[in-house]
């Protein structure tokens, strides 16, 4: 029996490891993992990456529950924030303008929908429910010293945490290592994806060079995790400063040094000014109160000789390679630099009065495009319009992307990024604000305000009485002058203002949710069991091992279903890739499969846009029956698929548009679609009323169903609203002359609209492209009528 026993304590010690274990995977992969044959290379491996592991963790802490015969579960004083928060995401994913995509997330982005906020949320109870806490053990020492000794080879919730921050920072140090050659033109994706070491495998919105990414996908995301890992290398650098007489050359104290300055040099390459700011602003924070907090040694701080030759180093790397901060980027090389060419000698140039060559520019300056903070002002505009049309409750988890269209400001249309798709509100906190409501956005501040006030109280040692189904929020036991937790309330610090600027992905939730497990645990704020940890087990039955198998099966089962979906999506990537080349019957088979994979909606739209150009395509070089019946089922199983996808999605106008695209591709087979096409992009108009290119395709479509006075009502608005959007001025043109000239006999029928049309033209070889051939025909051309 005692064989029997001893082997059950064992099964269950390699279970908590194998859960340790698994959290280390989690911290070290998850950052890194990304994949070249998927839709979205970063976002979708990380939570494919994250989810896969949730399974395995939930397998391992149930399997414990049944071996135990009991619930194991700890409850923490962040409880009610959290199951309000996920009650709101609950409730906005039933009332969502499209459930499916509330529950996934929007196919690109996946982080975020109701699923993965179930998946972050079950890792933060996984942590702090599944290792053993000091007091566990000590509240039980009548057991003989061979039990003693067992918990003391267990891994203690204390542990894992200074482990998992361990892991966080060799995960971050491999992350700068991948991201810092391609700033000097040498990327290892570019060798893993097509074995050259350059950065020639990415596009032309891809600049590695100017703004590196790394691993993480962008350059916003790369600084959020930076802001993360950095206060966390501190803490490591403060707690192995040496002290007078000490000698400075720590392997230890070099390791974790060299990390701090490549995360701050890479933070700095990643140009990413929100990334920036909240380092500075959360390290400011973390200094001041570490100052606070040991003002009795303050002189032995101020003077620490590593500590000062680090903050030199700091400043180095800040002069040489730049700070993309406006009021900042003075104090950089590059400036300095002109400032003394400009300060020095006459050179040849200036004596002939030839201007001299101009210089680089430096790297504060953007690429082009409309500045960031005027696309966030426009986008920002319109998601406080569609929380004013849904204020309790939102639209519905990751819908923003839909409901945006509907209040797009008209603004949108005169920036760069007019025809882009948002799906993000670039703001965490009004993306909550419009897609949950105020009562997504109360939550949500409830869970990270009641973070910072524990950390707050607890640092500061604030007296806190104890909160009514909440339990007490201070810890009497906690050594103030530690400084990791300053650390860790500095990182969830910098991902609320990271956030504040853009959006939330796979690493920052996980460390959203983590972040605060880690400070509750090493407050030791996370209630014990007074209960014996060793359960009086004496066999496990037949019940139990057929109830673990199951577990294992369901968790088996939705592993397959993540790796379908992963095989699908790949199908579907490449796919997706030859119907934008054209080659559709190279994509068609892809399509086919993905969709026999999973029939997932983005799959079915892309697969009838296929269904409908090869139906096209294959019109042009029929020459037989069997081609005739071919693109016959082409065409009607491109219109079932749209039929489908805009019935079961009646509010996702990325479908519409398809729908519109389906039509009009047909109507050239059959012009009995044109009608077809023009109600689909009526309803389309419904759904983005101030989108231009919607409207620019409406008045085409009301031209080409012989409306032209409605196709002239409909491009007026368009160029009010984008005045350089040249295919519609020319559009417009067209359908004035309509209206002025008449088409069979070439009599002008009222000059007023001969003269709109020619002003159209004049207007496009005048202002927006002065060599356009058709524009100078057709003036040329209309002149003569007039």
């Amino acid at each position: 029996m005692i064989a029997t026993i001893i082997l059950i304590v064992r099964l269950l010690d390699y279970i908590t490891r194998s859960i340790e274990y698994l959290f280390y995977a989690l911290f070290l992969l998850v950052p890194l993992v990304f994949a070249g044959n998927t839709s979205e290379l970063f976002e979708f491996n990380k939570m494919w990456l994250t989810f896969g592991i949730t399974i395995a963790i939930g397998f391992l802490w149930f399997s414990k529950m049944i071996i135990n015969k009991k619930l194991i579960f700890r409850r923490t004083i962040l409880d009610i924030p959290i199951l309000l928060f996920l009650l709101s995401q609950v409730i906005s994913t039933i009332i969502s303008l499209d459930s499916y995509v509330s529950l996934w997330g929007y196919y690109s982005r996946w982080n975020g929908g109701l699923l993965s906020t179930i998946a972050y949320i079950f890792l933060y109870y996984a942590f702090v429910s599944n290792f053993f806490y000091l007091h566990d053990q000590t509240a039980n020492q009548t057991g003989s010293s061979g039990w003693r000794s067992f918990f003391e080879k267990n891994p203690t919730a204390v542990s894992v945490v200074k482990k998992s921050l361990l892991v966080s920072l060799i995960s971050g140090f491999l992350v700068v290592l991948w991201a810092i050659p391609s700033h000097f033109g040498y990327d290892p994706t570019c060798l893993l994806f097509r074995g050259t070491l350059d950065v020639s495998c990415w596009t032309v919105d891809f600049h590695p060079k100017v703004r590196i990414f790394g691993t993480l996908g962008q350059p916003n995301w790369l600084a959020g995790y930076l802001g993360i890992v950095i206060p966390i290398a501190m803490a490591f650098i403060i707690n192995l400063l040496p002290k007078k007489g000490e000698k400075i050359l720590n392997p230890k104290l070099l390791f974790y040094s060299l990390l701090l300055i490549l995360f701050y040099i890479s933070l700095l390459y990643s140009g990413a000014r929100s990334g920036m700011i909240a380092v500075f602003f959360s390290l400011f924070v973390f200094a001041t109160l570490y100052l606070f907090l040991n003002r009795s040694n303050l002189s032995s701080i101020i003077t620490n000789k590593f500590l000062i030759g680090l903050i030199i180093l700091v400043a180095l790397s800040s002069f040489i390679v730049g700070i993309r901060i406006p009021v900042l980027d003075k104090f950089q090389f590059s400036q300095v630099q002109q400032i003394l060419i400009r300060a020095g000698p006459i050179d040849k140039g200036e004596e002939t009065g030839q201007e001299p060559p101009a210089s680089e520019p430096t790297s504060s300056i953007p690429l082009g495009g409309s500045e960031s903070g005027a696309i966030r002002n426009v986008v920002w505009r319109g998601a406080l319009d569609v929380w004013r049309a849904s204020p309790i409750l939102g639209t519905g988890v990751e819908t923003f992307a839909f409901a945006y269209y509907r209040y797009r400001p008209v603004e949108h249309n005169n920036l760069s990024e007019w025809n882009f798709l948002y799906n993000k509100a670039h703001n965490e906190y009004l993306n909550y604000l419009a897609t949950t409501g105020a009562f997504g956005l109360l939550t949500y501040l409830f869970f990270v305000g009641m973070v910072l006030v524990v950390a707050v109280a607890n640092i500061l040692k604030i007296r806190i009485k104890e909160v009514k189904y909440m339990g007490s929020l201070t810890s009497p036991r906690w050594g103030q002058k530690d400084p990791l937790i300053l650390a860790l309330a500095s990182s969830f610090l910098a991902i609320l203002i990271v956030n504040f600027f853009g959006f939330s992905v796979v690493v920052m939730n996980i460390y959203l949710f983590l972040i605060p497990a880690f400070i509750l645990i090493l407050l030791n704020l996370v209630p014990h069991t007074k209960e014996e940890p060793l359960p009086k087990i004496l066999y496990i039955s037949y019940g139990q091992w057929a109830a673990i198998a199951t577990l294992g099966v369901m968790g088996l089962f939705m592993i397959g279903l993540l790796i379908r979906y992963w095989i699908a999506d790949t199908k579907y990537a490449l796919g997706l890739n030859y119907n934008q080349a054209r080659e559709f019957q190279i994509a068609y088979p892809l399509l086919q499969d993905a969709v026999k994979i999973r029939k997932e909606p983005v799959f079915l739209n892309e697969m009838a846009i296929n269904d409908a150009n090869l139906a096209e395509a294959l019109a042009a070089t029929a020459d037989s029956t069997e081609s005739a019946i071919l693109i016959q089922n082409l065409a009607t199983e491109a219109l079932e698929t749209s039929d489908q996808l805009t019935k079961e999605h009646p509010n996702n106008i990325v479908f519409w548009k398809t729908r519109v695209r389906v039509f009009y591709t047909l109507a050239k087979l059959d012009p009995s679609f044109f009608p077809l096409a023009l109600s689909a992009i009526q309803k389309t108009s419904e759904l983005a009323p101030t989108d231009v290119s919607v409207l620019y395709n409406l008045g085409v479509l009301y031209g080409q169903n012989g409306d032209s006075k409605k196709a002239v009502e409909v491009l007026e608005k368009t160029v009010a609203y984008r005045p350089h959007y040249i295919e519609a001025h020319f559009a417009l043109g067209l359908f004035y002359h309509d209206l002025g000239v008449d088409s069979q006999s070439g009599a002008v029928k009222d000059r007023s609209y001969l003269g709109k049309a020619i002003a159209q033209m004049k207007y496009i070889l005048e202002n927006l492209s002065p060599n356009d051939d058709q524009a100078k025909s057709y003036l040329e051309a209309w002149e003569k009528e007039l």
